[in-house]
């Protein structure tokens, strides 16, 4: 039995999927485009300051644009997409990107 569930994780590493054990921690890569900053809730990724962190696999992430001053927030891309909110459930590490635009 325990080398059928080897060759389980064997197989599903070699079809590209991710294999995390309970208690693992998935890491979140944020970068920013243009004036503004991302934050994340619960707190870890203050962006451009703090822009990886690590958070329990399984967590949901929710994650807010702030422009500065003098920009405006364009749109997500990575694993988040679109122009609205960003929340993500971590089955793995993931990466945001948060485009500004500059008024």
């Amino acid at each position: 039995m325990k080398e059928l569930a080897m060759v389980a994780v064997l197989v599903s590493l070699a079809c590209g999927s991710t294999v995390s054990s309970p208690g693992s921690a998935a890491t979140v890569a944020v970068s920013v485009q243009g004036p503004g900053r991302v934050l994340s809730i619960p707190p870890g990724i203050e962006c451009p300051r703090v822009c990886t962190a690590a958070f329990p696999t399984g967590a949901t992430v929710t994650f807010a644009a702030v422009p500065a001053d003098d920009g405006a927030f364009r749109d997500w891309s990575g694993d988040c997409a679109g122009a609205t909110g960003c929340e993500l459930s971590l089955t793995g590490g993931v990466t945001v990107v948060a485009r500004f635009d500059a008024h």
